[in-house]
């Protein structure tokens, strides 16, 4: 008899790290912060590549902000779409004041991926030193 085969293990698709998570969450293929609190700072970092949708995203407009890259998403404008790679950041904070009904944010993975490898013939063009011209030899003109 063959041993039984071990379940898969499952990596988390973000991990979750921040001076004050608050209302921050990773759960399966999503993260949230819903109906987060003042002053969170919560960093979620992906384990995989993939495409962000969105099903829900209110922040206080310019102030409690989540930021991919360099780009900045409040209000209601969320990353819907947005590709990002493996061990990429996505950032959040809010200020100590209004509070909105935050976001969750979930991913698609293996959506991203480097184009494939194209495979081109040998070079055969001859390297400009080798192509003067011989009837120039000794004149110092090279074409």
């Amino acid at each position: 008899t063959s041993a039984p085969t071990p379940a898969p293990t499952t990596t988390p698709f973000f991990s979750l790290t921040g001076s004050n998570t608050g209302q921050c969450f990773v759960s399966g293929l999503c993260i949230s912060s819903s109906n987060y609190t003042n002053n969170e700072n919560c960093t979620f970092t992906a384990s995989e590549s993939g495409i962000l949708n969105v099903p829900k995203f209110q922040t206080e407009e310019y102030i409690d902000v989540l930021t991919i890259g360099e780009i900045k998403y409040s209000g209601t404008t969320a990353p819907d779409g947005v590709r990002i790679q493996a061990g990429q950041n996505i950032t959040w904070t809010s200020d100590e004041s209004t509070t909105f009904t935050g976001f969750k944010i979930c991913i698609t993975p293996g959506q991203v991926s480097a184009p494939a490898p194209t495979t081109s013939p040998p070079s055969t063009t001859t390297p400009l030193l080798e192509a003067e011209d011989a009837s120039s030899e000794g004149s110092g003109t090279a074409i």
